[in-house]
């Protein structure tokens, strides 16, 4: 394609002289906005061992804006809660028979989860074994197959009346 026929325009020229420099990049923040959560009862954070699912309620109670010059960052960890500890935050909330039907359902989210798992690793094996035949198959020589017919015998009828 000549040059002549290409369209040409300032805009195009810069960003392809742009692109040719290494830009840095950076991100920077101002201002942080928290939202504060009570806890209750949520099934994304189900416990891998046991109890019921903590995490945050449905909708937040206060929003906190502040400003970010000068903050130090900090690493935060998340807290992770044993059983009683799950059970006793949740009483305040719920009462003893709500508390186990959340606790029946992770149980059985826990049993869904290892079925799944065990569903996963039986069809990967069967994957893995299907390739290895495939992989078999194709690596053989294509040998044909000679088909050895006996040989027939004919009565030759000039002979015998012969």
């Amino acid at each position: 394609m000549s040059n002549s026929l290409r369209p040409s325009c300032h805009s195009c020229e810069s960003t392809s002289k742009q692109s040719k420099r290494i830009m840095p990049k950076s991100v920077t923040f101002t201002i942080e906005t928290t939202y504060l959560f009570d806890v209750d009862v949520n099934g994304s954070a189900l416990p891998k061992e046991s109890g019921p699912p903590i995490g945050l309620a449905k909708t937040h109670f206060s929003i906190e804006i502040q400003s970010l010059d000068g903050l130090i960052k900090s690493a935060n960890k998340v807290r992770k809660f044993d059983h009683l500890e799950r059970i006793q935050i949740l009483k305040r909330l719920y009462d003893a028979k709500t508390l186990a039907l959340f606790c029946y359902d992770a149980i059985d989210t826990r049993k869904g989860r290892i079925e799944t798992e065990e569903e996963d690793l039986r069809n990967a094996r069967c994957l893995r074994a299907r390739r290895r035949k495939r992989a078999a198959e194709m690596s053989r020589p294509v040998v044909k197959r000679h088909r050895i017919m006996p040989m027939m015998e004919y009565d030759d009828d000039e002979s015998d009346e012969e």
